[in-house]
């Protein structure tokens, strides 16, 4: 059985040039940032292991309280989970897309009645590893997954936006799907890892104010040299700033 656990990870969450507020948040082993960098040297082996992009949207504050409150309900009933269910794929599978259902429902709750809050949500994109060798990963919205295999870097996630459903061309990715924003349709893509990583694989999570702004040559270039993890996190965010930094800037690199 493949039972790697992230041996490095470096992560960076920043507000753009742009913006007046930061409305995305990353989680990467409990540690919670936004406008800050962080360094993981060697990662303690501890389950369950969760890292997860969030990328905030609604009128003014609405779009952090939604980033946040998703990662920190996400993070507690991630731990509430008995260790048990992650050993069956159906299983873990089943009690993640419920976890996703009651933070949905919760986001909405929250915006009922509070004009402050109105349509807030937030799109999430993460991975947790339950038990060495249960690794799954879920995804709502258009923040990415990436896996680097072998030099080659391939998307494991598919934009929930309507340029991507029907494959045409429009001006904006405008969103079809996302934890709260008024929607009450809703769903969460999740996948099982197990098998699909080696040693010497990394994963890349990010939202879109770093792949929407940087080409996926450019990608590939920066994972692909040598170096440490945060200056490879601190390059793609010079990167995505460089374009312009139009939007908030997250991501997180995991080296296995």
């Amino acid at each position: 059985m493949n039972t790697l656990f992230p041996k490095s990870a470096a992560a960076v969450c920043d507000i753009g040039s742009r913006r007046k507020e930061n409305q995305d948040m990353a989680l990467v082993g409990g540690q919670y940032i936004r406008d800050a960098r962080l360094n993981f040297e060697e990662c303690v082996v501890s389950y369950p292991f969760l890292a997860a992009v969030a990328d905030g949207m609604g009128g003014h504050a609405a779009g952090e309280v939604a980033s946040e409150t998703a990662l920190r309900g996400l993070e507690r009933r991630i731990q509430e989970v008995a260790a048990h269910t992650w050993e069956n794929e159906k299983v873990a599978v089943a009690a993640l897309e419920q976890i996703f259902a009651d933070l949905h429902a919760e986001m909405l709750q929250l915006s009922r009645g509070n004009p402050a809050m109105d349509k807030m949500g937030n799109t999430l994109t993460g991975v947790v590893i339950g038990a060495p060798g249960k690794m799954y990963s879920f995804h709502v919205g258009d923040t990415r997954l990436y896996l680097w295999h072998q030099d080659q870097l391939q998307l494991l996630t598919r934009d929930h936006s309507l340029k991507r459903e029907t494959s045409r061309s429009f001006s904006s990715n405008f969103l079809v799907n996302a934890m709260g924003g008024g929607l009450e349709n809703f769903y969460v893509d999740i996948q099982a890892l197990a098998g699909k990583l080696e040693a010497g694989d990394m994963l890349l999570l990010s939202s879109d104010g770093l792949h929407d702004k940087i080409p996926h040559a450019e990608l590939v270039a920066v994972l692909g040299q040598g170096g440490a993890l945060p200056d490879k996190a601190e390059q793609l965010l010079q990167a995505a700033l460089q374009s312009g930094g139009y939007d908030n800037i997250s991501l997180i690199l995991l080296a296995f």
